[in-house]
């Protein structure tokens, strides 16, 4: 079962690894769709086997075995790029650029369904670098603002910035952030 999983893989891993930017978004995107349709009928599929024989020896359940491999497979591979890839989207829109918010949410949606019940996966693949990026971020346009700002407008650009940060939160990230 997890054998069948992972021939397939491999070869969603090789059209993976030769995109970037929007399309490797949308890619990855589907290709979890398409995995995790795959996983359902399969479940279906082996039904028996899933309720009575994995039980009674002890193993990972056919659902298990199908989010595990795609996380070995595919996610462990280019979780690096992705998480590029949507830091640079965040960036763009920071500095007025319009992106695909959609397109965010979904890929931040595949790091919360592979954390399994649990937020770790996308505290530590994601949320980490996005805050440390937010920092950086703010942290540099604040010194440019004060350089040149008086107090009222400095006051107000950050009071917008908060704002719109608030908004891009809500838009596309995890509650939890």
């Amino acid at each position: 079962y997890g054998q069948a999983y992972q021939e397939y893989l491999v070869k969603v891993l090789e059209t993976l690894a030769r995109k970037y930017g929007d399309a490797l978004l949308r890619d990855f995107v589907t290709r979890w769709e398409n995995h995790k349709l795959m996983v359902k009928w399969m479940v279906k599929f082996f039904s028996y086997l899933d309720r009575f024989y994995v039980k009674r020896v002890s193993v990972p359940s056919l659902n298990e075995v199908g989010v595990n491999c795609f996380i070995d497979t595919i996610f462990d591979a280019v979780k690096v790029q992705v998480r590029k890839e949507v830091l640079s989207m965040i960036e763009k829109e920071r500095e007025g650029e319009t992106i695909d918010r959609d397109l965010v949410k979904k890929v931040l949606q595949i790091f919360v369904e592979l954390g399994q019940d649990s937020l770790t996966r996308y505290e530590q693949d994601f949320e980490e670098y996005f805050l440390a990026q937010s920092s950086e971020h703010f942290s540099r346009q604040s010194a440019q603002w004060i350089g040149v700002d008086s107090c009222p407008e400095y006051m107000s650009k950050v009071e917008q910035r908060l704002a719109d940060e608030v908004q891009r939160a809500k838009n596309y990230c995890h509650p939890s952030t």
